[in-house]
């Protein structure tokens, strides 16, 4: 590959250009010999003089000057984590055979990955990223290493999650926008923990708020690629869990919602609807739920509003013409939605489609063209608590065995 030269983004280096111009790394450098630390060492990009910080607690690296004008610094701190876990990644790769390179600047896009390395005949870069970066910022670069035919990899310094509770985890905005869907594992995020060497893995990750999820978690060490613990949800137990916490949603939202500002509220109220007299309907899991920031209930009652509750029997409606409504809501902001910058391939409109595809397993609607649905059964809200009881369980009875997790 052309036009690549070693190079650390942040101000944190393990490789820098010696005095006789020749590439050296510290990468596994535990001490320094008294000769090498009065050497002078230079930057590979802009050839600025670089100090060698090897104290008794941090790993020796390279640093540029106070005020340097090093075009290729970026804003992110340097870290112990991010440092030790590059050398382990890099130590990892180098083990299994493969031609690895360590800080190499990629001219033609101006980015530096943390490492390069090639496998039958192909580039894949690998990002260590320890700290959260803007969204813009992290689509850039992946669209950078897609455009000169590289295939990135984003791993989490540290855990996937920001807090484990039960079998609950809550994810920061930061795990949320390195997310990337997996064919056979739903939304993954991938997280090394440099501290304990154990690579993390969180997947099949459905949302029960906007940052409470449900997700299957397995983790295994750098050295032992067999899974060490696991952990999971049973379809019952997460139809369960999904149930008490739309409740606790529900209370929550009512409680302390602001009929003034809030436009959900004040939607369902103005339009004679009770929030704990919703249909069945408003507030279900359905496969790509994550596409939406808003709850279920939120967009699902718009979608019933909108686009259902003025249907009568036989009459037909395309998704074209939901997908127009929500677009609608989305552009007003009453929802919301997730930016995934790793997977543009699919959006919040598979979310949709996949809604109606259980509205029509639940005999609400047949489909009668590629995007096109004729309504077979009214759907009628419950008219007290008891009954929307009953018709909660009815509903999810079933839906046990329909749900994607």
């Amino acid at each position: 590959m052309s036009n690549i030269y070693p190079l650390k983004g942040s101000d944190a280096l393990l490789t820098a250009l010696n005095e006789s111009g020749n590439l050296i790394s510290l990468v596994d450098s535990s001490e320094i010999p008294d000769k090498q630390r009065k050497m002078a060492f230079y930057c590979p990009a802009c050839k600025e003089p670089l100090i060698l910080k090897a104290g008794e607690i941090r790993i020796p690296h390279f640093a540029h000057k106070k005020n340097s004008e090093c075009t290729t610094i970026v804003s992110e701190p340097e870290s112990l984590p991010h440092l030790m876990g590059k050398q382990h990644l890099f130590t990892y790769l180098k083990n299994r055979g493969l031609e690895v390179y360590l800080e190499y600047y990629l001219a033609d896009i101006k980015q530096r990955p943390d490492l390069l390395f090639k496998q039958n005949g192909e580039y894949f870069v690998v990002e260590y990223q320890c700290s959260p970066i803007p969204r813009k910022l992290l689509q850039s670069r992946t669209e950078g290493y897609l455009r000169m035919g590289i295939v990135p990899f984003w791993i989490i310094g540290g855990l996937p999650y920001r807090k484990q509770t039960k079998k609950l985890y809550t994810l920061s905005d930061f795990h949320w926008s390195l997310a990337k869907i997996k064919l056979k594992e739903g939304l993954t995020l991938i997280s090394y923990q440099a501290e304990t060497k154990h690579f993390h893995q969180l997947s099949q990750i459905t949302p029960i708020s906007s940052s409470k999820v449900a997700a299957s978690l397995k983790t295994y060490s750098i050295y032992d690629s067999k899974v060490k613990n696991q952990s999971s949800i049973e379809k019952q137990q997460w139809l369960a869990i999904w149930l008490e916490q739309k409740g606790k949603w529900l209370q929550s939202k009512v409680h302390y919602g602001n009929f003034i500002q809030d436009h959900f509220l004040r939607e369902v109220y103005t339009s004679s609807h009770n929030p704990f007299l919703l249909p069945p309907i408003c507030g279900t899991p359905v496969q790509y739920l994550y596409f939406f920031q808003s709850h279920p209930i939120e967009w699902q009652f718009y979608i019933y509003y909108d686009c259902i509750v003025s249907l009568k029997i036989g009459q037909r409606i395309s998704l074209n013409y939901v997908y127009q409504r929500v677009s609608d809501r989305i552009r007003k902001k009453h929802i919301v939605v997730r930016n995934f910058p790793l997977d543009k391939k699919i959006n919040w409109k598979m979310t949709v489609k996949s809604y109606f595809k259980l509205l029509t397993t639940k005999e609400y609607f047949e489909k009668v063209g590629e995007n096109l649905f004729e309504i077979r059964k009214k759907i009628i809200p419950p008219r007290n608590i008891e009954e929307a009881n009953n018709m909660e369980n009815e509903f999810y009875h079933q839906h046990v065995k329909d749900t994607l997790v």
